[in-house]
């Protein structure tokens, strides 16, 4: 069908016919109304069926359908209402995304914005006070075209990028308790220490909980902890040979091995013993060995008699001329009386369970318990 050009003037015209532009909220209400006429249309067909049908059924029944209407009205009120709390629910998470997407554009612009203003204030610093510009390095000539496998730190472009970078965090090993080598271990205590504090500041704030007399008591003795050195520290105030047994840190057993050339395979190895007296064993062992003249024992002696005295198979390897002897923890183990012999000559006599072995070759002597 041909149109007229007035009529083409007429529809272009029409303003009902133009596009309306329409916000978020309009579209939402009018898809909701859309659908409560949809609704209502539904329900009215469905009434209208229910009375045609009811014309066409017998008077019995009628009770049964009023029920069943009432059922249906129900259901579809219940339908509606969900679905209207659905609706205010998905609102409410749109309005929160959209405030939370506005909140971080906020705080990402004030971010620049600081930025920006710090890097003006350093170019006024340097505009009217001057700045110290670094001397630019002589390069000799052999080393203009040799290739640089270093970098220099006015090459680092991460550090304006995330202050991450700059302000590292330190790993707290062990959840506090650890030690990092190579580190004064008394510092490393008093910042653990602090730290616990602070942490336990932290969370008694929030939980909104007092401090109570008995934790404050336990953290101050923890801290006057940090400040002293337990037996497994460094302790260097004197020499292992002026401290007692049980001042004797790991430091001073490790120096103590390395003097005396002592050196174990083996495990749960029991500690050498310094002097005799330190050996554990009966009184009458300790006072035949005054007798004999031995005022030190060898290191072989103090490596070897302790894991005698624990029953365990020994193959312990010395120089010659050690003065090993080891009758004396069999003594101790079999409680036999000390012989005359011992206080002269003390290998004289031997025990059931012990065999001295010496090879052909002086270098070394070797023993088998």
């Amino acid at each position: 069908m041909s149109r007229s050009v007035d009529d083409l003037g007429t529809t272009k015209s029409d303003p009902s016919k133009k596009p309306v532009f329409l916000t978020k909220a309009q579209r939402e209400e009018l898809a909701l109304k859309r659908r409560h006429e949809e609704i209502a249309e539904q329900k009215r067909r469905s009434e209208q069926f229910l009375q045609q049908q009811g014309a066409n059924r017998p008077s019995s029944t009628d009770n049964n359908d009023h029920d069943r209407d009432h059922r249906d009205r129900d259901r579809s009120d219940y339908h509606r209402s969900r679905d209207r709390e659905r609706e205010a629910e998905r609102r409410k998470r749109d309005r929160e995304r959209d405030e939370e997407v506005r909140e971080r554009e906020r705080a990402r612009l004030e971010k620049l914005a600081e930025r920006e203003r710090e890097k003006e204030l350093d170019a006024i610093k340097e505009q009217y006070l001057g700045s110290k510009k670094p001397k630019k390095r002589v390069i000799k000539p052999s080393e203009k075209f040799r290739f640089s496998f270093d970098w220099e730190n006015t090459e680092d472009t991460s550090r304006d990028m995330n202050a991450l970078y700059q302000n590292p965090h330190e790993a707290r090993l062990l959840f506090g308790r650890g030690f990092r080598a190579g580190m004064d271990r008394r510092e490393q205590k008093k910042l653990a220490a602090k730290n616990e504090r602070e942490l336990r500041d932290e969370i008694r704030k929030k939980d909104g909980v007092e401090e109570s007399a008995i934790e404050a008591a336990a953290l101050k003795k923890k801290e006057l902890d940090a400040d002293m050195y337990d037996t497994f520290d460094m302790r260097v105030d004197r020499h292992w040979s002026d401290k007692k047994l049980e001042e004797m840190t790991e430091r001073d057993w490790r120096i103590f091995r390395e003097d005396h050339n002592i050196s174990y395979k083996g495990s749960r190895i029991p500690r050498p013993m310094r002097n005799w007296v330190e050996s554990k064993l009966t009184t009458e062992l300790l006072k035949a060995v005054e007798r004999a003249g031995y005022k030190k024992p060898s290191p072989i002696q103090m490596a070897a008699i302790p894991l005698g005295l624990q029953q365990r198979d020994v193959i312990g390897v010395a120089e010659t001329g050690s003065v090993f002897y080891d009758l004396k923890q069999m003594l101790t183990q079999s409680n036999s009386p000390v012989p005359p012999e011992l206080a002269r000559h003390e290998a004289s006599k031997f025990k059931p369970g012990s065999i001295p072995d010496r090879p052909p070759r002086r270098n070394d002597t070797v023993f088998v318990h």
